[in-house]
Formats: structure tokens, sequence, C-alpha cells
């Protein structure tokens, strides 16, 4: 695919890291030199200085024939001209990044569509539903869903005491029919263990699922005995995602309590959060978490714009034995580290909005693709075609299935599950999920 990217910053620079992994040609406009030199030194990418308002540095960037252009630079506004105007000359695909989210809940008002912007994207909004679904279902360290959430893929901390521990990957597929989960791979350290490898869990590894709804609850029930709710929540800072996280969790029927350290935003707060108990203060001072109830909330969610005091603040909430923490940041390398810095949850929202348009660039049959930080595989979503070297082909017969490198997670046929055994024979029309080792990865896109 041909994509263009107005905007060199974290997100673009990000996005870009990810794109050119599939060999996509890129083109980015910046008005930053220095910034477009930098990637010119890491990456075979085209860059061009100036405004994305420009019509001359679209038409050098061959916007008219961009399968995909990204509008990511720090203004909302600059974006969602851009994202316009590259329509109008051509773009088959536009996306805008917002800070709003008002914009997104609006969106019978604004009617973006109309406008020509295919699709708009708030990492706070990203980052406060990703924290909402992990307080919904705190067992889980990562939930991504395909097929409209049909099928997710799971992961789960192995802790002290677990039912897991001293188990193999091969003892923990499901004995339903059709089966409700499957395991794919296990993280020990920074190495990625496939199923083949027969390795017994341990405390402190991370296990990777792909799973059915149904799945999903037998996994948590495996993990830790029991589905545990969230229902009390602390949150540190009134930024955008923590006003976004308040209002989601206040919505799911939490008691929710926000910190900001600035009096007059807290008091504005307040008045846009009824129902949300703010409070002016800050967490370093001392005292102030035992004054106000730390032992007793359920999670804390540290959103402030301080990552490193977001981790710490996290670390001394787990002293009072909080059960769920999470920490927002800025540095993507920290994500791998989570479970060694002892938070349950690192968050990082230019991260989350890049796997966000990667998952929906379309790669020929292949429908959306998700990536999870710490783990070398990529899960996707595709359906087989009549072309297709799968196709007419027998599950049982591909050594990527047989060697473990490629798991299947579900095959979809009329919108019906099939059973994955020995049996299953591909056919175009299929909607299949699948995990794919980083080693691999281009063998099985040529099978696709």
């Amino acid at each position: 695919m041909r994509i263009v990217v107005a905007g060199a910053g974290d997100l673009g620079t990000y996005l870009v890291d990810k794109l050119t992994e599939e060999n996509h040609e890129i083109a980015v406009v910046d008005t930053y030199q220095e910034r477009l030199d930098t990637l010119l030194s890491k990456y075979d990418i085209v860059v061009k200085k100036g405004s994305v308002l420009s019509y001359d540095n679209l038409s050098f960037v061959r916007i008219e024939r961009a399968d995909l252009f990204v509008a990511a630079t720090q203004s909302e506004e600059l974006n969602l001209m851009a994202a316009i105007l590259a329509k109008r000359m051509g773009a088959r695909r536009v996306v805008a990044r917002i800070r709003h989210s008002k914009l997104m809940q609006h969106d019978d008002v604004f009617r973006f569509h109309e406008l020509g912007i295919d699709d708009i994207i708030s990492p706070d909004t990203l980052a406060a539903s990703e924290i909402e679904m992990l307080l919904e279902k705190r067992v889980f360290t990562d939930i991504v869903s395909f097929t409209e959430g049909r099928f997710s893929v799971v992961g789960i901390a192995v802790e002290q005491g677990d039912k897991l521990i001293g188990r193999s990957l091969r003892e923990l597929e499901s004995n339903t029919t059709p089966q409700e989960y499957r395991p794919i791979a296990l993280v020990r350290g920074e190495k990625t263990h496939i199923v083949a490898d027969e390795l017994t869990l341990e405390r402190h590894d991370l296990v990777y699922f792909v799973a059915t709804r149904s799945g999903v609850a037998a996994l948590s029930r495996l993990a830790h005995g029991s589905e545990r709710r969230v229902r009390r929540a602390l949150i540190l800072g009134g930024t955008r995602a923590g006003i976004e996280t308040a209002r989601r969790l206040q919505k799911r029927k939490y008691q929710v309590t926000l910190v900001d350290a600035r009096r007059d935003y807290a008091e504005e707060l307040a008045e846009w959060l009824p129902g949300v108990l703010v409070l002016h203060g800050s967490a370093q001072e001392p005292g102030f978490l035992e004054e106000h109830d730390i032992e007793d909330m359920d999670a804390l969610v540290a959103a402030t714009g301080d990552p490193e005091f977001n981790m710490v603040t996290c670390l001394i909430a787990k002293r009072h034995a909080v059960p769920h923490t999470v920490a927002l940041v800025k540095d993507v390398h920290y994500l791998n580290l989570t479970h060694e810095f002892g938070v349950d949850k690192l968050i990082n929202k230019k991260m989350l909005a890049a796997d966000y348009i990667v998952r929906h660039v379309k790669r020929g049959n292949v429908i959306s693709v998700a990536t999870i930080p710490g783990l070398h595989m990529e899960t996707m979503e595709f359906v087989v075609r009549e072309s297709s070297l799968l196709a007419e082909r027998e599950a049982s017969k591909l050594e990527l299935l047989r060697q473990s490198r490629v798991i299947l997670g579900g095959v979809l046929r009329h919108n019906k599950p099939l059973p994955i055994d020995d049996t299953l024979v591909f056919l175009p029309g299929d909607t299949v999920v699948a995990a794919c080792h980083d080693s691999c990865r281009e063998e099985f896109q040529r099978l696709l």
C-alpha cells in the first residue's frame, strides 16, 4: 500500500516504524526538517518539509495515489483540514487524529464521513477504552478482539499459587467442541516460546490464548478462580485520558475518585463530572493516599502527564494492596517491562493509536492485524480466497501449524464456528483468526 503520514512527532514516527515492517510505501510530511532527517536515517521513505495544507506538498508525495492518508500532527484543526484536502485530492482512505473525544461522541452532528473523513481517532479515548476493558476483566493483562468480538487474544500473568503453574501450553487447551480457548505462546523474560517448546509455566510468565466469548470467562476462572469486578477506582490526573476514563467507569456504576493538583481546574472538573468525587491535591503529599482510603480502592489509574510519577504512584498503591494498577507512560520501551516494574498495566497512547491504524490497514484479504508488546507474534483475521494457497488444504498437513509456529484461534464458515481438528479443510470464504510467530510471518503471508 501507498501510505502518506502527516506529522513526524511521536505518533507519526511510531506509525512509520510499524508500517515499514510490512514493506508499505511510506511518505511523510512535516514542518521540521530535523524530524524528517531522523526518519530518513532509519527508513527507506519519501519525506517532504512543509505544510500538509499545501497543494504542492501533497502533490509531491503523490496523494492522488495514496491508499491511506493519516493526519497525525499535534493540531486537531490541522488534522481535520488536511484529511478533507487529502480526500478531495484523491486519497482512497483518510484518518485524522483528534484530541477531544466529544467530536467522536457527536459524529451525528459533525458527520465527518460527509466531509470525506473515513475515520477519526483519539489516543485519549483509546487509552480510556483500554483501561475500562482491563478493569472490567482485570484478570487479563491484554485483550484484543477480532470478528466483532467472536474471538479475542488475551494475556494472563502467572502468579504465585495459580492453577496454571507447572502445566505446559498443550495441557491448557480446552476440551470443549468447538474449543473455547487455545494457547498460542508464553513469554518468559524477553523471549516468546511457542507451544512446541513444551515448557511448563512458572511464576511471572505471561501466557497468551485465543478464545471465544465463553472462553474468556472460562480462562478467568482457570487462572484465578473467579472473574472479579472492580467497583472503586482512584484516578490521578485530570488529563483528557483521566477525564474520559472517569466518565466510562462511572457509567459502569463504579465509585470514582479523581485527583488533580490544580485547585481551580479541580473545581471545574467537579462541574464537568457530576457523580465523580473530585479532589484537589497530590499523591506526592505525605499521607494523601492514606487519608483518601487507598486501602479500600480496587484500582488506581495514574493518568498524569508525568510518566515516572505515574509508575511510582502505582508501586506505592501496590504496597497498600490495591489489586489493580494502571499507569500511562510515554516511552514504549517500558511496556515490555510491566511486570518487572510491579505495575499491572502500562499504557502508551501513541502505541494504541498507531496499532489501531495498523490493524485497519488492509493487506489484500487480511481484515485486521494486532500485536501485543513483548509478544513476538502477530494475530490476524483474514478471509480465505479462491486464489489463496490455503484454499482446499487440510489444516493438519500445513507444516507451520504442525510446528505450532502458527496457531489457529478460530474459523468461521457462513458465520458459524468450526471445530479445529484434523478434519478441518480451509474453503474459500472462510474467516480465520490465527496467531503467527514473527519468524515465519512472511512465509505465512505467502499462503494467504
